[in-house]
């Protein structure tokens, strides 16, 4: 559903300690993905050269059925009528099991809480190497 959605930027995953960068999916029931691991050197914007070392040289393809389902999945909406056409698009599509949830404001309302004194948050000694923002 997702990759039919003129809002989908597509998602990140895939297998454990290896992720891509999916971006549609084909007929064959595969997902076409980007390597983010596969770099390239700086190009210099200001000449002409040439760009054929921007375009893939084949489609990197994946099975629905190794997809880990650990995923991230992004959204882009220009307007509000944008973001309502995909809330719409998406609950009505939702299946009987679905990955994700659309609901109607936060689960967890944080706002006018502060934060370090709230008791689901707590610190111990382990978490010295991480900062609570």
């Amino acid at each position: 559903l997702c990759f039919r959605l003129p809002q989908t930027l597509g998602c990140i995953g895939g297998k454990p300690s290896h992720a891509h960068y999916f971006i549609g999916y084909s007929e064959t029931d595969e997902l076409l993905y980007l390597d983010p691991h596969v770099t390239q050197p700086h190009v210099d914007t200001t000449s002409t050269a040439d760009d054929m070392s921007y375009h893939c040289d084949r489609i990197n393809r994946m099975k629905f059925s190794g997809l880990d389902p650990s995923l991230a999945l992004g959204f882009a909406c220009k307007t509000e009528a944008e973001f309502e056409d995909l809330i719409t698009k998406l609950k009505k599509n939702l299946p009987s099991k679905p990955m994700f949830e659309i609901c109607q404001s936060n689960p967890f309302d944080m706002r006018g809480k502060d934060v370090a004194h709230h008791d689901v948050l707590t610190l111990d000694s382990d978490d010295d190497d991480f900062e609570v923002v």
